[in-house]
């Protein structure tokens, strides 16, 4: 079907108990109608490896032209938020991630001179690095789509948004599983991974002024398979409270997300493929529901204006 026809069929589906068919019809013939468009934002949450599927989300929405004014995130999900928001598009992001040398990546601190006097496993400068070779040295106001994110005061316990200023020091903070990466010293404060408060910032959606909210949820947990993994049992602790966490902000998106992630734990970042498809599908799934939600919202607006 023609995407014209199907948008058309999917706008006169959308009535059921609030607007008849002469306000939709009304909304086609007028020109006032992107004025009052619904206002759009995703929401990615963390999820470490999870989060990756992120990257098949954008695809397909980028493919299925799916409105977008606003995207939060927190942990991974900022990494690929601000990816997004930067000007790559979805194609190009998969082509990063898979071509991605892990070993590069990242940067052990461990030595047995620092053992005992160790903050953290694995250094964030190189993570830090690596954005400036895809974002160059972006400010929020620099980027295509506006973009927030999410991290944590590790001193305070407070949640910190990130709205302006440099886009790298902010997103490497949102990123920084704490334990594991070294903590970022930023705005006179000590950050680490915004998932520790809000793995999932539908509330700030709603701060943004969004109208309608989609959240990309990858977070939860599988069973634990080795307890004496520092990494392993730090990563799960993080993901059971981020879920923990999560339930009542997820109740506040319109449409939710949900990738079949049941194969893929926090650590599995060689299944970057596996998650990919599965972001993608469940993106494509519930395209024909985020169009319908957003024709309701925008003919909210429309009739709340007249």
């Amino acid at each position: 079907m023609p995407r014209g026809l199907a948008f058309l069929f999917l706008f006169l589906a959308a009535v059921s108990h609030s607007f008849d068919t002469e306000d939709h019809l009304r909304v086609l013939a007028s020109s006032r109608w992107k004025a009052h468009r619904a206002k759009t934002a995703l929401v990615l949450s963390g999820g470490a490896a999870r989060g990756l599927a992120h990257v098949g989300v954008m695809r397909a929405w980028q493919e299925n032209k799916l409105p977008l004014d606003l995207i939060v995130g927190t942990s991974v999900g900022a990494i690929v938020g601000a990816l997004y928001a930067s000007g790559l598009d979805g194609a190009e992001i998969d082509k990063i991630i898979t071509g991605l040398n892990w070993n590069e990546f990242i940067e052990f601190r461990v030595t047995p001179a620092r053992i005992l006097n160790l903050n953290s496993i694995i250094s964030s400068e190189k993570m830090g690095e690596w954005m400036f070779s895809h974002m160059g040295n972006k400010k929020f106001s620099d980027l295509d789509i506006p973009f927030v994110c999410v991290a944590t005061d590790i001193r305070t316990g407070e949640k910190i948004v990130f709205r302006d200023g440099d886009l790298i020091p902010a997103v490497r903070a949102s990123s920084c599983i704490p334990g594991i990466f070294e903590p970022v010293e930023y705005r006179r404060r000590i950050l680490v991974d915004g998932g520790v408060v809000d793995n999932a910032p539908t509330d700030l959606a709603a701060a943004e002024g969004a109208d309608m909210i989609v959240a990309s949820w990858t977070g939860g947990s599988r069973m634990l398979e080795d307890s004496r993994s520092i990494i392993a049992v730090l990563t799960q602790v993080i993901a059971i409270s981020g879920t923990v966490l999560s339930r009542r902000q997820l109740e506040k998106a319109d449409v939710v997300i949900e990738p079949d992630l049941r194969d893929v734990s926090p650590l599995d970042l060689d299944k970057f493929a596996y998650s990919f498809e599965a972001g993608y599908d469940a993106t494509v799934r519930k395209a024909a529901e985020i169009e319908k939600m957003f024709l309701l919202k925008t003919l909210g607006k429309m009739k709340a204006a007249q």
